[in-house]
């Protein structure tokens, strides 16, 4: 009886890592390793190796200030330097395209930090193998950092749109730059 029910353990369990694999590659073939699901598996992206999910008292604190928080990690650990990375959400009413969005709501939008606004410096759309990207780059009211943000929405139209950042120092731009470049290179809408 034990030898039968130990078996049962292993087949229920065999069962259960193959409807893993299976869910995993019917979101996405061939995904690596340290792809990452957020939002329901709605979608995702790749982090670079050694990256950590902040922890939930972290990120409750910091989803207390921005509601539309969806994700936070640090990213590339086992460096000296080790950047902060965000996933937001925003939910709107009705679809509406990505151009205006991305002007109205990002370009145009100042987020304010103690009831100091931030600082445009730089924003624009590029195109890289057939899909375009939109950024931004902002100066918080904080010393020495800088935000870099991407935005993005499913076919260029939709009532939601997501906002991936990395906030850096000054010393570490370039390294963080390409960071962030690399993620929004790798994010993908699964449904």
């Amino acid at each position: 009886m034990i030898r039968q029910n130990s078996l049962f353990i292993i087949i229920i369990f065999i069962i259960f890592l193959s409807s893993c694999k299976n869910n995993r590659e019917s979101l996405g073939e061939n995904l690596p390793d340290n792809f990452t699901f957020v939002d329901s598996n709605l979608v995702g992206f790749v982090l670079p190796e050694n990256s950590i999910t902040m922890h939930a008292e972290i990120y409750n604190a910091i989803k207390e200030m921005n509601p539309n928080l969806i994700y936070l990690a640090k990213l590339d650990t086992n460096n000296n330097y080790s950047p902060l990375f965000s996933v937001c959400k925003f939910v709107g009413e009705t679809k509406t395209p990505m151009e205006i969005i991305f002007i109205e709501n990002a370009v145009k939008y100042s987020s304010e930090l103690l009831g100091d606004k931030s600082t445009l410096i730089n924003f624009g759309v590029f195109e890289k193998d057939g899909k375009l990207f939109r950024y931004k780059v902002t100066k918080p009211p904080m010393e020495r950092i800088i935000k870099i943000i991407y935005y993005f929405m499913k076919n260029d139209k939709d009532e939601n749109f997501y906002e991936l950042s990395i906030s850096t120092d000054l010393e570490h731009l370039s390294y963080s730059d390409s960071i962030i470049t690399n993620i929004a290179e790798s994010f993908t809408f699964l449904k």
